[in-house]
């Protein structure tokens, strides 16, 4: 029996190095989701993602079926995953990533699948309540300013210091 990926694979040939690096990267998180792999091959071809953002998306929803397959979460069904999971799951992620981009991405990437379960039907036991909030992201810290301090561009401009470069331009 062929899978969902080697299906899609022969009917859309050009896109044989996606779905080869897709697999690749679901063997290679050793999926054992039960509730959520059929939603994610769904999701996964139903979107028209490049293989870095599906990639991404893939990667997401594995690990967050990897903790939902957890001893102290053990989740089962759908019916289940509601939002104080949710906040568990924030948490778990939280103390692993702290705030890097990947953190924003699982949190984005996960929120597009459950939205994308409610918007065509996949699975109607979802609860209304398990969904991402724009505070549950985590805030992008401030970027120090591209230029330089003026005391440093005081010590550039010196014309002491510009004599002892050899080049005059």
């Amino acid at each position: 029996m062929r899978t969902c990926l080697e299906s899609f694979a022969r009917r859309c040939p050009r896109r044989k190095p996606l779905t080869k690096r897709l697999a690749s990267v679901a063997a290679q998180r050793g999926l054992h989701e039960q509730p959520i792999r059929p939603l994610r091959t769904r999701w996964r071809l139903s979107t028209r993602l490049g293989p870095q953002q599906a990639g991404y998306g893939v990667t997401a929803i594995a690990r967050f079926s990897a903790f939902l397959d957890s001893a102290e979460v053990n989740i089962d069904q759908l019916v289940q995953v509601d939002r104080a999971v949710l906040e568990r799951y924030l948490a778990d992620l939280h103390h692993e990533w702290a705030g890097r981009v990947s953190h924003i991405r699982h949190i984005g990437q996960l929120n597009a699948f459950f939205d994308a379960i409610r918007r065509h039907g996949w699975d109607d036991t979802l609860p209304a309540t398990a969904t991402f909030h724009a505070e549950d992201y985590p805030k992008q810290p401030s970027r120090l300013p591209r230029a330089l301090p003026e005391h440093v561009m005081a010590q550039i401009e010196d014309p002491a210091n510009l004599d002892r470069w050899d080049n005059p331009a």
